[in-house]
């Protein structure tokens, strides 16, 4: 019973921040903000887990187990982990909007992260690594995804009112 829970929760934990995301984004009134916050924080994982992606074809680390009964990987290498890259570039672009739902988003994330190496399908420095290219990758570019996400709604903006005019 206590494999196919941690099994489960390393195949489908990473929902959980998506749904702090998705219950953030609720909360919010304006549209505009809606659609901000969701093109912040999808670029910002699809980002990360793409440099994650990148960096395990380049480092080439295999996995503890390859899989197990019930869990088999995406892919054959380990180092770094994308889910902890996304869950983390999640966690950390949803906190500039908001502390208390970016942390919520971080601690389900990790828990479902976790759980991977629990499953024997990372190394806990493949977890460590997705971490930390992450928050280099947010760091550095965070700013310029939330430019990039208000000119793109800007023009979206722009079309709607010439569109309707």
């Amino acid at each position: 019973m206590k494999d196919k829970l941690i099994v489960g929760v390393a195949e489908y934990g990473v929902l959980l921040p998506l749904l702090v995301v998705l219950m953030y984004v609720v909360s919010l009134a304006d549209m505009r903000d809606k659609a901000y916050v969701l093109l912040v924080t999808g670029s910002s994982v699809a980002l990360a887990v793409t440099t994650a992606k990148v960096l395990k074809r380049i480092f080439k680390a295999r996995r503890p187990q390859v899989s197990t009964e019930m869990f088999t990987p995406f892919d054959e290498y380990a180092f770094p982990s994308g889910h902890a890259s996304g869950v983390t570039a999640l966690a950390l672009s949803l906190a500039m909007f908001s502390v208390p739902y970016g942390a919520t988003a971080g601690v389900l994330g990790g828990l479902a992260v976790m759980a991977r190496v629990f499953a024997r399908v990372h190394y806990t420095r493949d977890v460590g690594g997705g971490i930390m290219a992450s928050f280099f990758i947010t760091h550095f570019f965070l700013p310029y995804i939330g430019h990039l996400a208000d000119r793109l709604i800007d023009a979206i903006d722009t079309a709607r009112v010439l569109l309707t005019t």
